[in-house]
């Protein structure tokens, strides 16, 4: 069966909200990160330039859903 769906990713970027960060505990070098308001409005955007482990503070954050993106891939998280 075909599908009109192309290009499936299958590597897992994986991260923990810990505490009042967002934790990505091993980024590839120039991996970006972008941070979305649920209504689309960019927040924050990073590249890391070296590999390893990266945070994002949440504490300036509203309480609120947000949408992470991390090299194309998708992340609804929730703020409390």
């Amino acid at each position: 069966m075909a599908t009109a769906i192309t290009n499936i990713q299958t590597d897992e970027t994986s991260f923990k909200l810990d505490g009042e960060s967002l934790l990505f505990p091993s980024l590839n070098a120039n991996s970006t990160v972008s941070l979305y308001s649920i209504n689309g409005a960019l927040v924050f955007k990073k590249t890391v330039q070296k590999a390893g482990e990266y945070s994002f503070p949440l504490s300036n954050l509203k309480t609120g859903a947000y949408v992470v993106t991390i090299n194309g891939l998708t992340y609804k998280i929730v703020k409390r």
